[in-house]
């Protein structure tokens, strides 16, 4: 059963002066695995159910909840990639972009020592997305995995999500997995509606300027496919979803809508994003915002709070990042 997480409609506020609070420590696993996003080499919530048509049709294979290939895909990147900070430290540390106060480590995991060390001792106010990242491996730990789900009732699928690295290939095996369960009982078309509520609103936050949307960060939704950044990215995933499935024999009738899972709505099929130390890893190397935006609102809902700016936030803030 898919839990939505429902709150009042709230934008992002203005910064204002806050006490300082005591940092509350961290556990080993979060210091270990916040390195290892930032600067390491890779070493290495929703669904548990089974298919109903599994359960109906004893001859149905029942769907698993995959794990992505793309776990290994993104190790070998960052193993490669990682070894930059460490070839040139100089040159990168006095690029300009990086301001005229910047002061880093670069820490092998494994070994459990610095590698690297520029001013290393010097404390300074960190950016955005490693307090972020500090506080949603805190909220939810670095072996957390985010689960887009699909489940069926009234002759509809409806998508289900809350993982920004979503892939096309992701889509087509949840599509998959879901026409085998139709068509081993005996449905061959269906309606496509995504539940994205997970989010709710505001998408946009009131200060950002018109020229961030879409070119630095888009409307915040629960559902994206391959980190397009488009002005539903909900509606535009579940658009893919559906053409896989007619690509698997199942005909969908009419446009996908947005609606809201039903209590009577049963899974037919689910997938599981890397770890979440995969994605704080990727979200610092390539300074992905809608990566960013969308851990601050999981890591609220993993405080307990409802999704949105505000409670995302407070979230950070509390984690005394």
């Amino acid at each position: 059963m898919h839990e939505t997480i429902t709150g009042p409609a709230r934008t992002a506020t203005s910064g204002t002066r806050r006490r300082h609070r005591r940092p509350k420590p961290l556990t080993t696993a979060v210091r270990r695995a916040l390195a290892f996003a930032a600067t390491a080499p890779v070493a290495g919530v929703m669904m548990a159910g089974p298919s109903a048509y599994a359960a109906e049709n004893t001859g149905a294979a029942k769907p698993s909840l995959s794990t992505p290939d793309s776990d290994s895909a993104i190790k070998a990147d960052a193993a490669h990639s990682d070894q930059k900070p460490i070839e040139n430290p100089h040159t990168r540390i006095n690029d300009s972009h990086m301001g005229s106060s910047v002061s880093g480590v670069v820490l092998d995991r494994a070994a459990d020592r610095v590698v690297r060390g520029h001013r290393a001792s010097t404390a300074l106010l960190p950016a955005f997305h490693t307090k972020l990242a500090t506080a949603a491996l805190t909220a939810l730990g670095p072996e957390h995995r985010f689960t887009t789900k699909v489940v069926h009732g009234n002759g509809t699928l409806t998508l289900i999500g809350g993982d920004r690295v979503l892939t096309a290939d992701d889509l087509a095996e949840l599509a998959r997995t879901a026409a085998a369960g139709l068509k081993s009982a005996g449905v061959t078309h269906v309606k496509v509606r995504v539940d994205d509520s997970l989010f709710p609103e505001p998408t946009l936050a009131h200060r950002w300027k018109e020229g961030y949307r879409l070119n630095t960060v888009a409307p915040v939704r629960a559902l994206a496919v391959d980190g397009h950044s488009v002005a539903d990215a909900s509606l535009d995933a579940g658009k893919v979803f559906a053409g896989q499935l007619a690509a698997e024999g199942i005909a969908v009738e009419g446009e996908v809508t947005r609606g809201r899972v039903e209590s009577t709505d049963v899974p037919v099929a689910g997938h599981r994003s890397p770890r979440l130390a995969d994605l704080v890893h990727r979200m610092l190397k390539t300074g992905d915002n809608h990566i960013a935006e969308t851990l601050l609102r999981m890591t609220a809902v993993g405080a307990g709070r409802p999704a949105t700016f505000d409670d995302g936030t407070a979230v950070v803030r509390q984690a005394g990042v």
